[in-house]
């Protein structure tokens, strides 16, 4: 379990890193991260996001103290791979989509309060690139980047807390 926890998180880290290096800037959102493929081969993030999610729900499933909370647990894992199956259209309201990812990252961040709530500290980097943005005399890194800060977070705090739990 804890190897397929590790290939989950470095599907992760590798794309987002290809996805950062080929832009030279951090993407708007995970989401995003699809139009950094040419068109024909946009399925590729879709196929990526469900491997990661699968990869991951086993571990998340396991580390929940009991069944009734891993009701949690298997609704987060569920709005993952829906909103991997409905990756953004561009010129399209994607209404689905960002709620399904709005509601994964909640998920997910009451499974980590449910199993180890001190890893929600790892928002006060949110806070800090909030106040560096806000009050940086130019543009940052972040400018725009707050979907993709917030992900993020919730991503660090997830692994965080299911690596210290299987350890």
């Amino acid at each position: 379990m804890m190897t397929m926890l590790f290939l989950s998180a470095l599907l992760v880290i590798l794309y987002t890193g290809m996805a950062t290096w080929r832009r030279r800037k951090l993407p708007e959102s995970v989401s995003a991260m699809v139009y950094e493929l040419p068109q024909k081969w946009q399925w590729v993030w879709t196929a990526w996001l469900a491997l990661v999610t699968a990869l991951m729900a086993p571990a998340l499933t396991e580390a929940m103290p009991s069944a009734w909370y891993s009701i949690t647990s298997h609704a987060c894992i569920i709005c993952l791979a829906m909103t991997a199956a409905m990756p953004l259209i561009p010129g399209s309201h994607n209404t689905a989509h960002y709620g399904l990812g709005i509601a994964a990252g909640v998920l997910s961040q009451v499974c980590v309060a449910i199993m180890c709530s001190w890893w929600l500290l790892l928002w006060l980097l949110f806070v800090a690139v909030v106040f560096y943005t806000v009050f940086a005399k130019k543009g940052t890194i972040f400018d725009g980047k707050g979907v993709f800060v917030m992900e993020a977070v919730c991503w660090m705090s997830l692994m965080g807390c299911l690596f210290g739990e299987l350890i």
